[in-house]
Order: structure tokens, then C-alpha cells, then sequence
């Protein structure tokens, strides 16, 4: 009976055992190496039961360390780094992958499986996973965390310009801009300086600030931006810090970090006064209407007076064409009739035929709808004030041929051309000073950064100026970087904008709103759009529809009457008008 109490515990346990040793987490798509993992890696001194690891742990010099790891190292899923030096052993905190299973796999293998796999650093030929063992990769964690630890990064500063990044001139007013990162008094400071900082203080390194060599300076085109860009390209510098705008042209020859913002251009135009005169508001009663549905409208009123004339009463003076008859006084008189109809927004007579009542009917139904509409629109335009834009968007800009004035940007000025290359387009100067359309009367729009307007009060002016229409171009903010520490620089970036900390930043630099940007023109457009004829094609279909039904009953009267069924044409009685009451007895 003991025997098979042992035999039953043995079975329940051995999945227990499994799972202690990791296996049971293996991935089917992407399983562990269990044999010939080590074959062609170095022993220490010929031990053939000890790896030569080779561990760098001066990342600023690069220099190796040599490390005795077991021969089972990485062999199946297991805490394989648990007490190895020099992570995982003698420390009392030790590193969270030191307690993670991960083993080594085969690359290809694992191509259509959903475990994320990565270079072995300790043997570049080998490939690992955590995830075949139903972990996460805590080691790459760990080693962003540690690439940064104790360096000091040499930090290029394009020049001063403020808010981004400034100092102090002697009377503790900050300098707005200047070539020279080194005038004034005081240490650096400004929203992207500040936002290093604080990443330098979070991964625990250190920054050294340095201006742009003078050859990178003169070789791009005398840009302290692209000369930045350069000196990172050719390492004499880490990073540059700034607003760096992230293109196609500069990842050819740098890196750059996590994206910081996106900044957008948008257009700016004098700020229209309202237009508020007698004959700007006599002109709204126009606008509820599209101009082709007016004369949709005047032209359907005529038509409805000649086809009431031609439903009437025949007569013996009627003209003849083809199947109608008609007179030329009776058209005028149903054309007034029915013109008096539509602005009264009713039936004025209750003489008619049976066919003209198919007609009177659908026309009143017409009638009811549009006046039904014009009053519903006619309020919300009385109420607008009347403001006019050469145009609304940097398309109608296009259209119209304006001169849109930009700052003295390179890679702004290429980007226009390449999205927009019909625009014509001119340098306006200083970018933090207020665009001033007097002063440059032939631009008809300023291209404005947002992201300039929000933090330089100084631009504000007297809010003369406003944003028209959707962002015509945007950058995305990152800093171009070496590579070799991109991605630990982007990690603590990251974190920090994860934690709100950029944000936070930019609050503290970016003034309360004084003036208003918002687009109220477009906004007003698309808010209190006119009625146009679409609009209006089912009440005009309905009204076609009464019209060929009344064209019908008119004919079948025809056919089915005779001559004593028509005295006023036997007797040459006139009619006082088909749509006026009379009696005729």
C-alpha cells in the first residue's frame, strides 16, 4: 500500500519538477537548443567546462572582461545568469533578469513564431529568448538602463534662441537669440535643456554643452542646425539638443531619438475687420441659398406658371403647339400668380382644373419646403458677422497665386517645394518677431509655426494676425544622436515623457493665451453651410412628378370629352384666369 501511496506522489510531482526547471514554457514554434550549443565557443585556459564570456563593462572605452560561465549555460529554459558574475553574483540587489528563465534558440526557426528573440552580447553568434520560456526580456531592459551610467555626453547646442535653449544676458533678461552659445551669464537653460537634465539625472550620467564646429557650421550652408546634425554624423559630438526637425535627408546620415513633438505650420493672415454695413446685412438675406439654387428657383416659378396655363381650360383663341394650347395673356397671368404663390407661401385660388391641382398640390408641397429652409438658415447668417479671406486654405492660397512669406529655413523652404510646388514663396525675416503685413505688402500669408506662436509671446503683437485652414506642413522633434547610444538615450527619454515630464516642462515655459488663433472663418463656413440644389432635389422631383401627372390628366380629359363638354370654347366666353375665383354660369 506505501509502494503505491510513493508511485501516486512520484506521478503528481513530476510536472511540479518541469515546471521548476522551465520546460514546460517552451515555445513549439520556437524551442530551445538542448545540444552543440557551445561547440565553436573558447575555453578559459583549455577548461573545456568553462566558457571565455566576454563582458563589457566600460562602455565609454569599449574594453572586455573575461568571465567563467558554465558549459549548460543558456541550454534549455532556466535561470542561467542566477549568482554569474558580474551582474547576478555577490550583490545584495540583484538585477531582475538574473531571475528570469531564457534560453538559446535557433533563428530561423523561430522566424514564424510570436517569441521575440535577440543577439546574444555574451556570444554574438548565439541567439536567445525569454519568451520561449513565457518570460519577458528583462536583460535589454537592464542593459539600456546601464549603457549610460557614469558617461559624460557631449551635448551640441546650435546656438541661443528662447525659449529652447538660452541663457541670461547681465541684466537677467533672457537673450532671444544668438550665434554664440557662450554669451551672457549663467548656466544653459530652456525647455529641451531643462528636459536633459532631468534624463541625465534619471539614467545617471552626465552632460558637457558645446557649440557647433566652425567647418560643420560653414559646410551646411552655414546652418548651426544642419552643422549640429553633422558634427554628430562624424563623432565629435553625442547629441544635439534643440529643435531638430526629423527628415528623410538627415536619417541618411544620422540617428535620432524618440520623437519629443510635431511641429505644425499653419498659414497667417491679417485679421479681417468685420464688415457690418447696411448693404453687407441686405445681402445676407441672399446667403441662406446657394447663387444656382436662386436660380433654380426662379426658373422652376416660371415654368409652374406656363405649365398651370397650359393645364387649363381649352379655348377657341388658344394657340396651337403640338398637343397644347394655350394663351400668350393667360402665361403672364399664371407667371404672376405663380410668383404670388411662392412669396406668400400658399395656394391664391381655388379655381383650377383636375390637372392643375396635380400641380398646385407638389407646388405647395415645394413652396412649404423652401420656405421651410430659407427661414431655418436665414437666422443663423444674420447672426455671423460678415468676414472675408482671399482665401481659406493653403489650396485657395494656390488658386488665387499668393505670395505665402516663410522664415529663412532650408528644409522648410525644400519641403514646400516638394508638396507644394506651384506655391510661391518668399523669406520674411526674423522668426520670433510679429509678421508684420505692413511692413511686407506683398505677402498675403505668413507660414507660423504653432508650436513658436504658443511659447513667444513677443509674436503675439496686438493678435492683428490669426490661423487660417488645417497645418499645411508638420516636423517631427527628435534629436539627432550617435548610435551607439541611441537607444539607452531614447529609453530614458521615453520614460520621462511617459511620466509627463516634457510636458511638464513645456507648461512652465509656455505663456497664458493672450490672443485668439482659432480658425473661426472655416469653422463658421462649414458650421452654416448654404442649401444648394442637391439639397433640394427631392422636393424638386416631387414636383416634376406633379407636373407630367397633371400633363396626363390633361390629356386623358382630352381624349375622353367632346365639344359640349367645353361651352366657354363653343360660346367664345374668356376665362377671368385660371387661377383667379370666378364664376362662369
Amino acid at each position: 500500500m506505501s509502494m503505491l501511496l510513493l508511485l501516486f506522489v512520484a506521478a503528481i510531482a513530476q510536472p511540479f519538477v518541469s515546471c521548476a526547471t522551465f520546460d514546460i514554457g517552451n515555445d513549439p514554434g520556437c524551442q530551445c537548443l538542448n545540444t552543440s550549443v557551445h561547440d565553436n565557443t573558447k575555453r578559459i585556459n583549455g577548461n573545456d567546462a568553462c566558457l571565455d564570456t566576454r563582458i563589457v563593462l566600460d562602455l565609454e572605452s569599449g574594453d572586455q572582461e573575461s568571465f567563467c560561465y558554465p558549459e549548460t549555460y543558456g541550454i534549455g529554459c532556466d535561470t542561467h545568469d542566477m549568482n554569474l558574475a558580474p551582474f547576478c553574483h555577490g550583490k545584495d540587489d540583484v538585477p531582475l533578469f538574473c531571475s528570469r528563465p531564457f534560453c538559446y534558440v535557433d533563428p530561423d526557426q523561430c522566424f514564424t513564431s510570436n517569441s521575440t528573440i535577440a543577439r546574444s552580447q555574451f556570444f554574438p553568434e548565439l541567439f536567445y529568448s525569454y519568451e520561449t520560456c513565457g518570460e519577458v526580456d528583462a536583460f535589454r531592459e537592464f542593459t539600456l538602463k546601464s549603457e549610460l551610467v557614469g558617461r559624460t555626453l557631449k551635448v551640441g547646442v546650435p546656438a541661443l534662441l528662447y525659449p529652447d535653449h538660452y541663457r541670461l544676458d547681465e541684466n537677467g533678461d533672457p537673450i532671444l537669440f544668438s550665434d554664440d552659445i557662450f554669451e551672457g551669464v549663467g548656466e544653459l537653460r530652456g525647455i529641451f535643456i531643462d528636459f536633459l537634465h532631468a534624463v541625465a539625472s534619471d539614467g545617471n550620467f552626465e552632460v558637457e554643452f558645446h557649440a557647433v564646429t566652425l567647418a560643420a557650421y560653414e559646410g551646411q550652408e552655414w546652418s548651426a542646425w544642419g552643422g549640429c546634425i553633422f558634427d554628430v554624423n562624424r563623432g565629435v559630438l553625442d547629441v544635439c539638443v534643440g529643435n531638430f526637425w526629423e527628415t528623410t535627408f538627415r536619417r541618411s546620415m544620422v540617428s535620432f531619438t524618440t520623437p519629443l513633438l510635431t511641429e505644425k505650420y499653419y498659414l497667417m493672415v491679417p485679421k479681417p475687420q468685420a464688415k457690418n454695413g447696411v448693404l453687407t446685412k441686405l445681402s445676407l438675406i441672399f446667403e441662406p441659398f446657394t447663387t444656382s439654387l436662386w436660380g433654380v428657383i426662379v426658373i422652376v416659378t416660371f415654368l409652374v406658371g406656363i405649365v398651370y396655363t397650359i393645364l387649363g381650360p381649352d379655348r377657341k383663341d388658344s394657340h396651337q403647339v403640338g398637343i397644347f394650347s394655350f394663351r400668350y395673356t393667360d402665361i403672364v397671368e399664371n407667371v404672376y400668380f405663380a410668383w404670388s404663390e411662392l412669396m406668400q407661401g400658399s395656394d391664391s385660388s381655388g379655381d383650377k382644373t383636375v390637372a392643375q391641382r396635380s400641380l398646385a398640390l407638389t407646388w405647395s408641397f415645394f413652396i412649404l419646403i423652401v420656405i421651410a429652409a430659407y427661414t431655418a438658415n436665414l437666422a443663423a447668417f444674420l447672426g455671423r458677422e460678415k468676414v472675408l479671406f482671399k482665401f481659406l486654405d493653403i489650396t485657395g492660397c494656390m488658386k488665387a497665386d499668393g505670395l505665402v512669406c516663410i522664415e529663412n529655413s532650408n528644409v522648410l523652404e525644400r519641403s514646400l517645394e516638394t508638396f507644394y510646388p506651384t506655391l510661391r514663396h518668399n523669406i520674411y525675416g526674423d522668426p520670433v518677431a510679429t509678421p508684420d503685413f505692413e511692413a511686407n505688402p506683398t505677402c498675403d500669408a505668413v507660414l507660423m509655426s504653432e508650436y513658436a506662436w504658443d511659447i513667444n509671446p513677443q509674436i503675439w503683437g496686438q493678435c492683428d494676425n490669426i490661423f487660417l485652414g488645417n497645418s499645411v506642413i508638420s516636423f517631427i522633434v527628435a534629436w539627432p544622436v550617435t548610435l551607439s547610444i541611441s537607444e539607452p538615450l531614447s529609453y530614458w527619454m521615453s520614460k520621462s515623457i511617459e511620466e509627463k515630464g516634457f510636458d511638464r516642462i513645456m507648461e512652465l515655459y509656455t505663456p497664458p493665451p493672450r490672443c485668439d488663433k482659432t480658425l473661426a472663418q472655416s469653422e463658421s463656413d462649414k458650421s452654416d453651410p448654404k442649401i444648394d440644389i442637391a439639397s433640394m432635389a427631392g422636393p424638386l422631383l416631387f414636383l416634376g412628378a406633379g407636373t407630367l401627372f397633371g400633363i396626363f390628366l390633361k390629356q386623358r380629359s382630352r381624349l375622353h370629352s367632346t365639344p359640349n363638354d367645353h361651352p366657354e370654347i363653343e360660346n367664345g366666353n374668356e376665362s377671368k384666369g385660371i387661377l383667379q375665383n370666378a364664376e362662369e354660369e
